[in-house]
């Protein structure tokens, strides 16, 4: 098995046991809110609702900042977090020039995670 397997398989576990506020928490750790909402189509002031518990995302925004959580956590377990964050804001060939950010708030997460898997390989 593949270390990427591993480490992909580790984060997936990781991010279903957590709640949004817990997911949030460790992105905002990492990654400005404005970015985060640029990847789940929310405002930072929402976000903020949402990493207080005040209110919660719809399912169609939990499931994009679940998604964004597994593979940032992914990607920042090979490569660490500042790169990680550095990923998910560029262009990406394999995204049609697209950033990973822009890709999984247009839905199109299983591309970015087939992006994240080849750069976590080092393809």
């Amino acid at each position: 098995m593949s270390a990427v397997g591993t480490t992909e398989r580790t984060a997936a576990r990781g991010q279903a046991e957590l709640s949004v506020q817990e997911i949030l928490a460790h992105l905002e750790e990492r990654m400005e809110r404005p970015l985060i909402g640029l990847a789940v189509d929310a405002s930072a002031s929402a976000i903020s609702r949402w990493r207080s518990g005040e209110s919660m995302p719809g399912h169609a925004k939990e499931a994009r900042l679940r998604n964004l959580h597994t593979v940032f956590r992914m990607l920042e377990q090979t490569d660490g977090a500042h790169v990680a964050r550095a990923w998910f804001m560029g262009m990406n060939p394999q995204l049609e020039d697209r950033s990973p950010l822009e890709a999984i708030a247009e839905g199109d997460v299983k591309s970015v995670l087939a992006a994240a898997r080849a750069f976590a390989a080092g393809a």
